[in-house]
C-alpha cells in the first residue's frame, strides 16, 4: 500500500512538501504525478522536499529512467522545465538504498535539474529554500 500527501502550499512558504508512505514503486509514481503537476503549475512553485523517511523504493534502474522522461515530458507540456524544479529529497537510509537515490539524483543532475538527498528534514528545507545562483 502506497499513499502520497500533498501539503497545500501557502503563502510566504517557498515550497511544497511531499510525504511518501510505503511501498513506492512505478505504478505509484505514474498514478501520483499527476497531483504534483497540478500543484506546481497551479501554485508556480518550483521549490520542493520531498519525505521518503516512512516508503520503501521497489524500482529498478528501468523504471528510475521512465519516471525521469515521465517526469521531464509532463512537465514540459504543461510549459514548466524540468531543470527550473528544485528538489530536496528526505529519505531513512534503512528503507532506501543509498545506491538507488544516488544513481536516481544524477540522473537528474545529468538533466540539469537541482536535486540533493538529506536526512535531516531541517537541512532539507533549509536547502530547499535557500536561493540557488541562477534562479
Amino acid at each position: 500500500m502506497f499513499s502520497l500527501t500533498l501539503e497545500e502550499y501557502a503563502p510566504g512558504k517557498d515550497y511544497l512538501l511531499l510525504t511518501y508512505i510505503g511501498e513506492l514503486n512505478i505504478q505509484a509514481i505514474f498514478k501520483h504525478a499527476p497531483r504534483i503537476m497540478i500543484a506546481i503549475e497551479h501554485h508556480k512553485c518550483y521549490r520542493m522536499v520531498e519525505d521518503y523517511r516512512q516508503a520503501t523504493m521497489k524500482m529498478n534502474a528501468s523504471d528510475l529512467l521512465k519516471i525521469q522522461k515521465f517526469q521531464i515530458n509532463t512537465l514540459d507540456k504543461i510549459g514548466i522545465r524540468f531543470t527550473s524544479i528544485k528538489r530536496a529529497m528526505v529519505i531513512n537510509e534503512n528503507n532506501i538504498s543509498p545506491d538507488e537515490i544516488e544513481f536516481y539524483k544524477m540522473l537528474s543532475i545529468n538533466q540539469g535539474q537541482d536535486l540533493m538527498v538529506f536526512t535531516d528534514m531541517y537541512q532539507a528545507i533549509k536547502w530547499a529554500v535557500a536561493d540557488t545562483p541562477g534562479r
